[in-house]
């Protein structure tokens, strides 16, 4: 059987903020149940697949809003929800994209904020990138200073090592021609000891007096 609203003139929107003020809330679904009956005085069975729908995608983790289930259930008429008259209109394709623009535009938001993100973390290593070469380079300017140090030092004392060596060979040398020239003394001393004792000798010989 097909539903009649039975609020005569009075418009839906005043209907509903009246039962706002009664209940706390009216959705869409409460608005057309209070609305509309069939010619038995029961609920039409709209209301029914209404509730049944919004059950269903809640379980389903479907995210539906009352106009859109009203609306899927009696459909439209003129723009508006079928059955409420001059009422709040059902999402229509410009609402439709207009969601979708917002949605898109807060997605861009959000890839532009990790963007951001993203580029302070890049920009981030590589400061820490730099700070590590530079402590690399100072630490081979400390080696390769510290490895031509300790080869001077190697240097220096082989040349001391070798002037040692060359001062001992000398002084070696020295000693054992100074000892030559004392032998050589010593022999003509005992050459002239002998030669005067010859002298003497044939001195002796040849005086009568002896």
């Amino acid at each position: 059987m097909q539903a009649k609203h039975v609020t005569g003139r009075t418009p839906f929107t005043i209907i509903q903020n009246e039962i706002s003020l009664k209940n706390g809330e009216c959705d869409m679904i409460e608005l057309y149940k209070f609305t509309h009956e069939n010619v038995r005085g029961k609920w039409s069975s709209d209301v029914e697949q209404m509730n049944e729908l919004r059950d269903l995608y809640a379980a389903e983790g479907v995210e539906k809003s009352e106009q859109e289930i009203v609306t899927e259930v009696i459909g439209r008429a003129n723009g508006y929800i079928k059955g409420l008259g001059y009422g709040p209109k059902p999402p229509g394709k410009q609402s439709q994209l207009q969601q979708e623009l917002e949605e898109t535009r807060a997605e861009l938001g959000v890839s532009k904020t990790e963007a951001a993100t993203y580029k302070s973390t890049v920009n981030a290593m590589n400061e820490q990138l730099k700070q590590q070469a530079a402590q690399i380079a100072k630490l081979m300017a400390y080696m390769e200073g510290s490895s031509s140090k300790n080869k001077d030092q190697e240097q220096q004392t082989n040349r001391n090592e070798a002037n040692q060596d060359v001062k001992q060979k000398g002084d070696g040398q020295g000693n054992e021609q100074k000892e030559d020239e004392q032998g050589s003394e010593q022999e003509e001393d005992e050459q002239d000891e002998d030669e005067d004792h010859d002298l003497s000798a044939s001195d002796y010989s040849n005086d009568p007096t002896m």
